[in-house]
């Protein structure tokens, strides 16, 4: 069973101004992180997912992208494997990554579950 959606990454005005929501989940393959990446466009939502196996959220798989953020290997390692996830998303994109892109235009249709199922940033 996974976990709840919580909000690590953008504004506490989602609706308004975007998110990125993340939760751990357990498949047949392992553990994985489920990111989706929510961006607000003119008449609708840009949704960006993707489901990143732990066994690559390491320095090692990920050097370009910690880099291509700011991160020495002292502070990828210690961040979050939701950040890194995070990280990795928005580096590759969501196809690269065995997920994909959408548009929608209503903001329900954009969240991966219920709005009062989801850990929002207050």
């Amino acid at each position: 069973m996974a976990k709840h959606w919580i909000q690590i990454g953008g504004d506490v005005n989602p609706k308004e101004h975007g998110a990125t929501l993340v939760r751990r989940a357990h498949s047949s393959l392992g553990e994985q992180i489920e990111v989706v990446d929510i961006t607000p466009g003119d008449d609708g939502y840009y949704v960006t997912t993707a489901d990143i196996p732990v066994d690559d959220l390491t320095w090692e798989k990920n050097r370009d992208v910690a880099k291509a953020h700011g991160h020495e290997r002292h502070e990828w390692e210690a961040s979050e494997l939701e950040h890194r996830a995070m990280d990795r998303l928005n580096y590759w994109g969501g196809t690269h990554l065995g997920g994909g892109y959408d548009f929608v235009t209503k903001w329900s249709a954009a969240l991966p579950a219920r709005s009062n199922q989801i850990r929002w940033w207050r």
